[in-house]
């Protein structure tokens, strides 16, 4: 195959890697070939990089990287709509349309997250109250099958495989294009406000009274408070500031994961942290007015998450049990000696397209954990108390759930085999997830 070279591929906590073969193709024909080329052995795309665990990462094949794939092909201003191929980042999408009033909506919190795994992974952001998931804005997608076939896929057009690929891990075929409708955005400023919450009762209250009038909130939790106070922290609650003027791209330059060495976790300050941004937000609240870029991509602000090595617990617990669910993990994570680097809950309100979306009505907690001693164990414990309450946990941050929780998590499961078996029946589309997971297996 031209151009092929062996690179090591990290997941974005830095817990996994892979050596691999990898190719960068540039035009639609080069992406085919690639698809064809590496067929025997397994293929899979590889894009921004910014999935935690092993979801982008293939042992036993060809990593298909289609950063190179970067380029916008047409935008109406009159719908929204822009058509652009994998490659592109948010960022990029950013650069260009934002000076003229366009944002991506549902835009989680990187700017180096490419469309294609955008809609791979189905993701979300701060605004999933009322946007919903990365999915609710997808048009088309031209897909690459395993055949090197290109078809293009809608609600209308192969709409099985469609809600098969919203989500679908990168197992359906590589992304070539996609049309996306984005939001307006009148402002290159956020308006944003913040207030304590004194535990984790007065939380939920607080984030479902928030999301009916705020089209950003996220609550950032003290994970290690005790007693009345557990469960404190600040919710945030943001919209776009009508005169004020930022950017909308991070200033800082963070490395690429892997270009930096890894650094200690030093669970001492964690408490220190968390009490000082308590003190930072007066009793009465506070107000300020952000630069977009500064709000939307707090991964590009620090440099913090390209040192540790980490694993991200992303879960969601339904309207019905979040109370119970969010108490029984939080105090889980409380009891074992693992200290977490941060906890942030927020508001879901829309269900995701896809079979093997994230997204249902209630409240997501991310929880970010030091790879070390007693991680693992600890995620196996908190793994199992999100299964027994009806919820499930995020394929993009990923790296230790077990394949029976997984069946249990995603009843969609088995839609999801059908389309596989019909479209990719050798398993050319592969991963170091969905072989843990047993995704293709119907036993799992």
């Amino acid at each position: 195959m031209p151009g092929i070279a062996r690179l090591t591929l990290r997941g974005f906590g830095r817990t996994n890697s892979v050596t691999v073969p990898a190719v960068r193709p540039e035009r639609e024909h080069a992406l085919v070939a690639a698809v064809r080329d590496g067929a025997p052995d397994g293929v899979l795309a590889h894009g921004g990089g910014r999935s935690y665990g092993d979801c982008a990462l293939v042992k036993d094949g060809t990593a298909v990287l289609t950063r190179r794939l970067d380029r916008l092909l047409d935008f109406d201003a009159a719908s929204g709509e822009v058509v652009c191929e994998a490659g592109v980042t948010m960022g990029e999408v950013l650069r260009v349309l934002g000076p003229r009033g366009f944002f991506p909506p549902a835009c989680p919190g990187s700017a180096r997250v490419t469309i294609g795994g955008a809609i791979a992974n189905d993701v979300h952001g701060k605004d999933q109250a009322r946007a919903g998931s990365f999915g609710h804005h997808v048009r088309w997608i031209d897909l690459v099958l395993a055949s090197g076939e290109v078809v293009r896929v809608s609600r209308d057009a192969r709409p099985e495989l469609f809600e098969a690929t919203i989500g679908g891990v990168g197992l359906t075929g590589v992304v070539l294009r996609a049309c996306v409708t984005l939001a307006a955005a009148p402002s290159t400023a956020i308006a944003a406000r913040a207030r304590r919450i004194a535990h984790l009762d007065e939380l939920l209250i607080a984030l479902d009274q928030a999301a009916r009038t705020s089209p950003y909130l996220v609550a950032l939790i003290d994970g290690t408070a005790r007693g009345d106070a557990f469960g404190r922290g600040i919710l945030e609650t943001a919209e776009p500031a009508p005169d004020g003027t930022g950017t909308w791209l991070p200033s800082s330059r963070v490395p690429e994961v892997g270009a930096i060495p890894s650094v200690p976790f030093l669970p001492s300050a964690i408490a220190g942290w968390n009490a000082w941004r308590l003190r930072r937000v007066s009793e009465a609240g506070r107000s300020r007015t952000l630069a977009a870029g500064r709000f939307f991509f707090p991964l590009e602000a620090s440099h913090v998450y390209t040192h540790l090595r980490m694993h991200e617990l992303h879960a969601v617990f339904p309207e019905s049990d979040a109370g119970k669910g969010l108490r029984r993990v939080l105090e889980a994570v409380g009891d074992s000696e693992v200290v977490p680097l941060l906890v942030v809950v927020k508001r879901f309100g829309r269900p995701g397209l896809g079979h093997l979306s994230f997204a249902i009505p209630g409240h997501s907690l991310v929880i970010d954990l030091p790879a070390g001693a007693g991680a693992r164990e600890l995620l196996d414990r908190v793994e199992g108390t999100v299964a027994e309450h009806g919820g499930r946990i995020y394929l993009a941050k990923d790296s230790t759930l077990s394949a029976e929780r997984f069946a249990r998590m995603y009843p969609r499961l088995p839609a999801l085999r059908r389309v596989l078996s019909e479209i990719d029946p050798r398993g050319v589309f592969r991963s170091e997830l969905a072989a843990r997971l047993r995704v293709r297996e119907a036993s799992a």
